[in-house]
């Protein structure tokens, strides 16, 4: 108690805490979710019981059906077999085909089941306590969809070809609709009973409504619509989903035509990236030309990219009521309740949306894809996976305990830490306990401190974990009465880093702002991207000189900084500026003597901490040369003979090296001289100028001259030739 006062101390102290908010339904998703539902707006609740029933052989269960008797039958892969599962859970083998899929199932009006296989797909009949036989051989290479009609004729959606086949109950079969479509994908029945179908490679949904006889209800933006439903309303479910890479999103919302076909729109670019609200679509397209069929779509393996559902009502208006950038659906389901259900890969989601687009995680399983969804009289719903083969059971009443652990926090620095709080309800019988853990490590492991309770009420508690750089906690969920569940809202976590101080990762002097060029003094290795120096010099200034630094601070923390100064031979620092705030500052060095200097930046924290807390981080300069007096000239003399002179002198600097010199001959053009020794690199240089064919009479030669620092100097000098 003691120390998690101290650190409560600490943190009013210093002013300036930071905090970590978990309120959103993406920030609780990313947890680890075990047995709690997550709300898309951001509330976690008790999942629904989610029992298993079955662990299948095969590592892919693909289709589920159910009997009058409430016997679960479930189709598998990578073994087209088909298993029986009562409600107690035993499990029996009643089909096992030639070929990889038992991909569709459906009860007939004659009490038999009936199941198609991919590939080189047959429908087979299974009557009840019988032997599979062959019902219908289409010839095509997948069977997806299998529905019955109110007068016992079978539809089935097939691949590559994309034709609907009908099928009477004596067996006879007939193309009913051939799509121009690769697949037809999914079937529903709307309440009046016109047939629906989904397709692909061109995501259509549409309205059967005679053989050879279809309308393009909707045409969605993704490429596959693979699953229907329907409610109670006359509203439409169509589940799309999209492999390919850098799909634009769907188009602003779309009202379906009654007679003819609009102009299309203009689709949006960009791609949804978490579950929202609802989303209206524009008018819809003319049927696009058929793209060439996909070697991959349609396999049993994992699959990459979005899924969006769709919902189609009665008065024409299609609104995108969830969407997601990275989870496919694979199942949908329209449960007795209204809510409508969709199960999602490629991590194992199986997700509820309710009115006005609002979704909630019910459960994440450990499998890979949610793959089937069934619904007994009793509104309990049965679930089939994927990676690995499982089969659960779906009920309404809430788990007894659940748990939500939250993603590693990097404070990025060692950290005390202060207060945890939550926003939520606890209804009578419930409870809901959040503990806490902490260390230096990024992934929790044994070094890790052990999980101690920080908070059992919403009034919060202080977090008993010892300091380190890293935090995480874990919300526990529990209830006593199944009909009942407590809910968390929001978690807010202070805590106060410990300071460590400013570092000054560089200091210049830029070569236009006076002064020789130096090097820029790099920081450490792996120092991380610091606050850069944009004020200059004033340019062609005499004298000026501006120093430029930057610095980082790992906490965050603003600074101050103060800059001195002095000579390479002097024992002590000479103060020059306090208290700036920026990270340049230019000096007039026409008050310095000439001579070679160093400067020395400090940089403080004080502004963010406490004075007895505060730290200072400090860097010197390489050397730099203040020159403001130009080179002198000596020996300036003109030598004639005849016609002809040779004009000599010498150019000395005291600091740095002789750089330019140029001559005018009685007024005329400037023309450049170099030194004898024919390089200007010192700070003492010879030179000899010699003239030929002058004319008699007086002439003047001046010289002006610069150095490296750029000052400037002139000197003249005056001969007369004679007449000869």
């Amino acid at each position: 108690m003691i120390r998690c006062v101290a650190a409560l101390a600490a943190l009013v102290l210093s002013g300036n805490p930071d905090t970590w908010v978990v309120e959103t339904g993406s920030q609780f998703q990313s947890g680890t979710i075990e047995q709690v539902s997550v709300l898309g707006t951001g509330e976690v609740t008790l999942a629904p019981l989610f029992d298993k029933l079955f662990d299948a052989p095969d590592p892919y269960l693909w289709s589920v059906a159910l009997d009058r008797a409430g016997n679960v039958y479930a189709g598998s892969g990578n073994d087209a077999k088909v298993f029986k599962i009562d409600k107690e859970g035993k499990s029996s083998l009643i089909f096992d085909g030639a070929e990889l899929q038992a991909q569709a199932l459906a009860w007939g009006p004659d009490g038999a089941l009936y199941v198609g296989t991919n590939p080189k797909g047959k429908i087979w009949r299974i009557p009840e306590g019988g032997t599979a036989k062959v019902f219908f051989d289409p010839g095509e290479e997948y069977i997806w969809a299998l529905l019955f009609d109110a007068a016992g004729n079978l539809y089935a959606g097939t691949g590559r070809n994309g034709k609907l086949y009908r099928i009477t109950p004596e067996g006879n079969g007939e193309v009913w609709l051939d799509s121009e479509e690769t697949h037809v994908r999914a079937l529903a029945f709307r309440p009046d009973g016109k047939l629906l179908a989904g397709t692909d490679p061109n995501g259509f949904v549409l309205e059967v409504s005679g053989a050879g006889r279809a309308f393009v209800l909707y045409d969605s933006p993704v490429r596959e619509v693979a699953a229907l439903a329907c409610d109670g309303q006359g509203n439409v479910y169509a589940a799309g989903l999209d492999t390919r890479p850098g799909t634009p999103g769907p188009p602003p919302p779309m009202q379906v035509p009654t007679p003819t076909p609009q102009p299309p729109p203009q689709p949006q670019a960009g791609e949804p990236e978490e579950e929202t609200k609802a989303d209206e679509g524009g008018p819809p397209r003319p049927a696009p030309s058929v793209s060439p069929p996909r070697e991959d779509a349609m396999g049993p393996g994992p699959k990459k990219g979005r899924g969006e559902l769709y919902r189609l009502a009665p008065d024409g208006v299609v609104r995108a009521v969830w969407k997601s950038s990275s989870d496919l659906i694979y199942a949908l389901l329209v449960h007795k309740d209204g809510r409508v259900l969709i199960g999602t890969g490629d991590r194992g989601g199986l997700y509820a949306v309710e009115d006005e687009g609002k979704s909630r995680l019910l459960v994440k399983t450990t499998q890979a894809q949610v793959t089937a969804l069934v619904q007994a009289e009793g509104g309990e719903v049965f679930v089939t996976t994927s990676n690995l083969g499982k089969l659960f059971r779906l009920s309404r009443d809430h788990a007894r305990e659940g748990s939500l652990v939250s993603e590693v926090k990097d404070a990025r620095l060692s950290s005390d830490w202060g207060r945890l709080r939550f926003r939520g309800e606890i209804p009578e019988g419930t409870s809901l306990r959040l503990l806490t853990r902490s260390g230096n490590t990024d992934k929790p492991d044994k070094t890790w401190s052990e999980w101690a309770q920080a908070a059992a009420g919403p009034e919060g508690g202080n977090i008993p974990s010892p300091r380190a750089r890293f935090l995480q906690w874990k919300a526990v969920l529990a209830t006593t009465r199944p009909a009942a569940t407590p809910r968390l809202q929001g978690v807010t976590v202070y805590y106060l880093q410990r300071n460590a101080g400013p570092v000054i990762t560089s200091v210049t002097i830029p070569k236009d702002g006076g002064g020789r060029t130096p090097q820029p003094m790099s920081g450490p290795p792996g120092t991380p991207a610091s606050a850069a120096a944009t004020a200059g010099a004033r340019r062609g200034a005499p004298g000026a000189l501006t120093v430029q630094w930057t610095s980082e601070d790992p906490n965050g923390d603003s600074l101050v900084y103060r800059l001195d100064y002095k000579g390479v031979s002097d024992r002590n620092w000479k103060p020059l500026k306090e208290d700036l705030k920026g990270t340049s500052h230019a000096l007039d060095t026409r008050a310095l003597p000439d001579g070679t200097y160093l400067f020395r930046v400090t940089a403080s924290d004080e502004p963010s901490n406490p004075k007895e807390r505060s730290l200072t981080g400090e860097r010197v300069s390489d050397p730099v040369e203040v020159d403001n007096t130009p080179p002198e000239t000596t020996e300036l003399k003109a030598a004639v003979e005849g016609a002809r002179a040779v004009v000599s002198f010498a150019l000395r600097d005291r600091v740095s090296a002789v750089r330019k010199v140029e001559y005018s001959l009685d007024a005329k053009e400037w023309e450049v001289l170099f030194p004898v020794d024919g390089i200007s690199d010192s700070k003492s240089e010879d030179y000899a100028l010699t003239l030929n064919g002058l004319e008699p009479g007086e002439h003047s030669v001046v010289v002006r001259f610069s150095d490296e620092a750029d000052n400037q100097g002139t000197a003249r000098a005056v001969f007369v030739v004679e007449k000869k």
